[in-house]
């Protein structure tokens, strides 16, 4: 399903909250590696607006 924008959406899901699915490194997903996963991680944690590890304290 998707909203008005075509972006998808899940019902109920709060409005203004967003929403990762990552892939999880087992079985269709086994391409999946530490960097690949990590890469991914660092986009999530790059959207929350959250300064790198080496800058907090």
């Amino acid at each position: 399903m998707a909203d008005e924008s075509g972006a998808p959406w899940v019902p109920g899901w709060p409005d203004g909250v967003a929403l990762w699915a990552l892939p999880n490194p087992s079985g269709l997903n086994a391409y999946e590696t530490a960097a690949t996963l990590a890469q991914k991680w660092r986009e999530v944690w790059a959207a929350t607006g959250a300064p790198p590890a080496s800058l907090r304290g």
